[in-house]
């Protein structure tokens, strides 16, 4: 779905692995396990090759920050840095956000095109220690894809709102970074 900013011949591609494997459940487990989430460290790589005109927020990067703000709480304010390291353009292949959750937790946020490497990882760092989760996004796209395909007839994609709301951050995440501040919620 397009944001209702966006002109109707505008088309949005948006890979969600994450959306469609176990990532968030198991995130989801881990933070009932740590206690007090202090900071979080969320991480996404994904190979050169993957990218489009999109750049690699929207179109790869724009559902770990949604991931994060179920698990961990609304993200209340964004400093970001994008940058165009490997391709020219007004689209970036590298973004780095510090964020601020409602609730008192920080952390940051990476997502990457630069080199070969397909995987995601979220560092949760509580009152008992830190707790890593992680995978492949090459095994957990497949195996996503496959699960997505199964169940067709009962939700074929992650909702509407979700969709919205990842293009939201996404966007977000990079007015800041092309900004050069730090931006609240309100001022995205």
């Amino acid at each position: 779905p397009s944001p209702p900013e966006a002109r109707s011949s505008t088309r949005w591609l948006i890979d969600v692995p994450l959306g469609w494997t176990a990532a968030e459940a198991q995130i989801q487990h881990r933070v009932q396990v740590t206690g007090r989430i202090r900071f979080v460290r969320g991480r996404m790589r994904v190979p050169v090759g993957w990218l489009t005109g999109e750049g690699v927020l929207v179109r790869w990067g724009a559902w770990l920050p949604v991931m994060l703000e179920r698990t961990i709480g609304v993200i209340d304010q964004i400093r970001a840095t994008t940058m165009n390291h490997r391709h020219p353009g007004a689209w970036e292949d590298h973004a780095l956000a510090l964020v601020s959750f409602a609730n008192g937790t920080e952390g940051t946020i990476e997502i990457d095109a630069l080199g070969e490497h397909a995987d995601w990882q979220v560092e949760l760092i509580g009152d008992d220690g830190p707790i890593l989760c992680g995978g492949d996004l090459r095994a957990e796209r497949v195996q996503g894809l496959a699960r997505l395909y199964g169940q067709l007839g009962e939700h074929a994609a992650p909702a509407s709102a979700d969709a919205h709301r990842a293009l939201f951050l996404a966007r977000w995440i990079r007015q800041s970074g092309r900004l050069d501040t730090s931006l609240s919620r309100r001022e995205a």
